[in-house]
């Protein structure tokens, strides 16, 4: 049997979606991210390391270090920490750890803030 649209040769209206409000985006918080020619500038900032040297050697110690994290071994390193991974997903071009990163507060290496207390002599 025979639909009253079928025979007038109409096609079947489709129910029209209500606009949804327009809701505000978060802001989002701008992160600075270093590259690996910065963190290679910052290395040889000094002038006593030779940056061709450097980068080799950069190269080589993060290819280990992901091979290590990849298989999954935990990094404990200087002034890094502790460096575990916590899960892992398979995205569409890469694998993705998320990483749980342990750094120490008293390395000489991080600005801590202001002491808390001055120190009595």
């Amino acid at each position: 049997m025979m639909d009253d649209d079928e025979i007038d040769g109409a096609k079947p209206r489709k129910a029209k979606k209500k606009p949804s409000p327009k809701v505000p985006l978060p802001e989002v918080a701008v992160v600075p991210t270093m590259t690996r020619k910065e963190l290679l500038e910052r290395a040889t900032a000094d002038g006593t390391l030779n940056k061709k040297n450097v980068r080799e050697s950069m190269d080589a110690i993060l290819r280990v270090m992901t091979d290590a994290l990849l298989n999954g071994e935990e990094l404990n390193l200087p002034h890094l920490g502790k460096v575990r991974v916590n899960r892992t997903k398979d995205g569409a071009k890469a694998k993705v750890l998320i990483l749980r990163v342990r750094v120490p507060i008293n390395d000489t290496a991080i600005p801590l803030a202001e002491p808390l207390a001055e120190t009595e002599e």
